[in-house]
């Protein structure tokens, strides 16, 4: 039996083996101590899940360190479980920051389209010419107006300028309109809307007008009426009201492709993005083939910046329709905002085979030629422009730019001549004059 000694009086004494902790009296002095345990317990010590330390070895076999570190095992756990649930509070903060941001952004105004922009030193863009569509017909299976008006938008100085800012796409899926009676047209009533078509087609909108205005109050039930009202708004260029027509058509009709390929270009002319793209997604939907949707979805992300979303719609209208030199001008437009400028040349170079008398597609060509210090090409191609037309004050600018590059002197001095006397009061002007007379101080010196 063990020995104890009080530690008041040095007594000694024998006492029991104890597997817990026990006070013991001295018979002696009278005082009291606490005898520590003699026989381990037999009952294992709780552990931690998963603590390695303090395993199957057993508490004997562990050293102070290690057995402090394994009755600590449960506290390690701690910190790590409120780190992962910080980053969870992050990620659900940025996630709602971000849908917070991209409603911002979708009720801003959309930019001003960029198409492709001129040489770095050149002016601003040609002004568009409103080429009017030349095919278009009243019946609801129509692929609709032609839409190969050219709009050029204002390009940018330099051809390194991108667009500033985007809209994300809109979701495809619109809410069906209200069911309405669709009324059938009389005999003399459909003679009467294919006149006022090709009374549209031949330009005499006043006709068309009258036309469609003496058809009776019965007629706006049948949506070919709104759409040939819609087709007239648009001619005249009133897309405000062409879009409320068109709206009114598929109210009547929703499962008519033609008719959203007409609203979404109306709201494409108005620069009503998402608008413009849930119809033109709507009318795919309706018509996979539609070459002119996929032109019009294309466009209207070429204008808010979308370049590789708006290259694989043009890429697609292009596919199904090849031989619309605006298709393809459009798409080298947004290779061009995308700097490749070398799938751009490739893309104006079809529309100038298409369009081989529009002027703006040897003067995209040559900004292409421009970027990629091709000045051989570029002046080819700006000297192709200015043969189209001549009057034009860019289209000199440009040529003489590029032979100033190309280092042909005396043909730059002599193209800039005929910039000034195009264009002889604005502040370009005046510094190319001062170019010229530096460059006919020292023709030599470039």
């Amino acid at each position: 039996m063990p020995e104890r000694i009080c530690p008041n009086c040095g007594e000694r004494m024998t006492v029991n083996p104890t597997a817990v902790p026990l006070r013991i009296r001295c018979p002696a002095c009278g005082g009291s101590f606490t005898q520590r345990p003699d026989v381990q317990s037999k009952r294992e010590p709780r552990r931690a899940a998963g603590d390695d330390l303090a395993g199957r070895a057993g508490a004997d076999d562990l050293t102070g360190p290690q057995r402090a570190t394994a009755s600590a095992g449960w506290r390690v756990r701690l910190p790590s479980t409120h780190f992962m649930l910080a980053i969870a509070a992050i990620a659900v903060g940025a996630v709602l920051a971000r849908i917070a941001f991209q409603a911002w952004r979708n009720s801003r105004p959309g930019p001003t389209p960029v198409l492709a922009p001129p040489p770095p030193d050149a002016p601003p863009a040609v002004p568009p010419d409103d080429r009017v569509p030349s095919d278009s017909s009243a019946e609801l299976d129509m692929t609709g107006p032609d839409v190969s008006d050219r709009t050029e938008p204002t390009m940018p100085d330099t051809p390194d300028a991108a667009p500033t800012s985007a809209v994300p796409p809109a979701p495809a899926d619109l809410p069906p309109p209200p069911a309405e009676r669709v009324v059938q047209l009389q005999p003399q009533q459909s003679q009467a809307l294919r006149a006022a078509q090709t009374a549209m087609n031949e330009g005499d909108l006043s006709r068309a007008d009258e036309i469609l205005h003496d058809l009776p109050a019965g007629a706006d039930g049948n949506p070919a009426v709104w759409m040939a009202r819609g087709d007239l708004h648009a001619r005249r260029g009133d897309f405000a009201a062409a879009a409320d027509a068109y709206q009114h058509a598929v109210d009547l009709q929703s499962e008519s492709a033609a008719l959203y390929q007409h609203l979404g270009d109306a709201h494409r002319r108005l620069d009503h993005p998402i608008d413009a793209i849930n119809a033109f997604q709507r009318a795919i939907e309706l018509n996979a083939h539609d070459a002119a949707s996929y032109f019009g979805l294309g466009d209207v992300y070429l204008t808010q910046g979308l370049l590789a979303e708006a290259v694989a719609e043009l890429t697609t209208a292009i596919s199904l329709d090849d031989s619309r030199e605006l298709y393809h001008y459009t798409l080298g437009s947004a290779y061009y905002a995308d700097r490749q400028y070398a799938r751009a040349a490739q893309a104006f170079r079809d529309a100038l085979r298409l369009a081989p008398d529009e002027p703006t597609n040897p003067y995209a060509l040559g900004n292409c030629y421009y970027a990629l210090a091709d000045y051989a090409k570029a002046t080819d191609a700006y000297q192709m422009a200015v043969n189209l037309n001549p009057n034009e004050p860019l289209y000199q600018y440009v040529l003489g730019n590029a032979c100033y590059r190309l280092g042909d002197i005396e043909r730059a001095i002599s193209v800039y001549q005929r910039y000034i006397d195009l264009e002889p009061d604005t502040t370009r002007s005046q510094q190319v004059a001062d170019l010229l007379a530096r460059l006919r101080a020292q023709p030599d010196e470039p």
